[in-house]
Parts: C-alpha cells; sequence; structure tokens
C-alpha cells in the first residue's frame, strides 16, 4: 500500500510538473507594434478523462488525441496508468463506421503504442473480426474494386501505404513518394504495406 501511495504521489507531482510547464509555455510574447506571439498549448488539465466508450464516439478526434497524449507519456509507468482509457479509446474507433478517418485514427494509436498495448490492440482488433492490415487495406482495396482495374488497386494500395507513412510521422520525399505511385506490382505493394505498419524508418520499408 505504501509503494502504491508513493506512486500517487509521483505522479501527481508528474502531473504538476507538466501543467507548470504548459503555463510557461503558454506565455505571450510581444514582437512589435499590434503584434502579439501566445502559443495554444495544450497540458494534463486540459484533457478530459475518456471513461466510457460511447463518450469517445461521440467526440472521436477528442477522444484519440487524448489517447495519443497519453501513449507519449513521459514514462513507462505513465502510459502504464492509461492503458485502459487508451484501449477503451482504440475499441471505440473500431466500432465507428468504415471510413478513411476511421483507419487513419487506428493506424496513429496502433503505429506508436507500446509492445504491450499493441497486443491488447491485436485482441481487440481480433473481437472485432478484424485484422490490423484488414483495415489498412481497406481504402486501398476499396478504390480498387470500384475502377475494377488492377491498375485501380494499385493506386489504391500506394495511396494507402502514403497515408500509413504519413500518419507514423515517417517522412517522404518525392522520389519515394513517385516510385510508390508509379509502382503497379500488387505483391510488392502489400510487402511494403505489411512493412509499414511497423517500420519505424522508411529505409525499412523498402530493404530488400
Amino acid at each position: 500500500q505504501d509503494d502504491q501511495d508513493d506512486q500517487d504521489d509521483q505522479d501527481d507531482q508528474d502531473d504538476e510538473d507538466d501543467q507548470d510547464v504548459c503555463v510557461w509555455a503558454r506565455t505571450r510574447y510581444d514582437l512589435g507594434p499590434n503584434m502579439t506571439f501566445a502559443p495554444t498549448v495544450v497540458g494534463p488539465s486540459d484533457l478530459p478523462t475518456i471513461a466510457t466508450i460511447e463518450q469517445a464516439l461521440e467526440e472521436p478526434d477528442l477522444a484519440v488525441l487524448t489517447a495519443l497524449a497519453h501513449i507519449a507519456g513521459r514514462d513507462a509507468a505513465s502510459v502504464a496508468r492509461h492503458e485502459a482509457e487508451v484501449a477503451r479509446v482504440f475499441e471505440a474507433m473500431l466500432r465507428t463506421e468504415e471510413s478513411h478517418a476511421r483507419w487513419v485514427r487506428i493506424s496513429l494509436l496502433h503505429g506508436i503504442a507500446s509492445d504491450a498495448l499493441r497486443a491488447t490492440m491485436g485482441e481487440l482488433m481480433e473481437a472485432h473480426g478484424m485484422g490490423a492490415l484488414e483495415i489498412i487495406y481497406n481504402e486501398g482495396e476499396a478504390k480498387g474494386r470500384a475502377e475494377g482495374r488492377a491498375e485501380g488497386e494499385a493506386k489504391g494500395k500506394a495511396e494507402a501505404l502514403l497515408t500509413v507513412l504519413a500518419s507514423r510521422g515517417l517522412r517522404v520525399d518525392a522520389d519515394v513518394e513517385r516510385r510508390i505511385r508509379e509502382n503497379r506490382d500488387l505483391g510488392r505493394l502489400d510487402v511494403w504495406l505489411t512493412r509499414a505498419v511497423t517500420a519505424t524508418s522508411v529505409d525499412e520499408v523498402f530493404q530488400s
């Protein structure tokens, strides 16, 4: 019990420290006549507690922003403290209607989660009858089916790959983007897309 109390005290202190940094970061600066720089900063006290799946569904973008902030916590203990809330948001996103925004949100959460959280997310996806790649493929394959041609499917998968790379913060230069968009090998695009889900760099996606 004493250890738990100590941990709770440390968590409270960490939140206070973060809030102090936010207050400092919001400082307004006068840069000259009629010109003021006022940063917009979101701190711990600005984030809602996502207590239910229904709450996450009411404001999905805010729920995902909150979950991402928790996933990117200062340390493993802080992240672990919010695992249930993050999982709740992830499951809510799985319940939303099929759309481009839906799988981008899911990809963002899955892409920066810890191994433990990813395992939980994988179980949730399986419970909803989905595999991780099914979510990523969804829009690309839908575009391909709509056009009814292999070229259309390749274009869709290329677009999906670029979106996944962008959502995971992996910068794609003009040469790489052209290489992806001009590729018509569906098998190779599948390999690249599979790697993009977990790659930590663009080079990892295209490794031999």
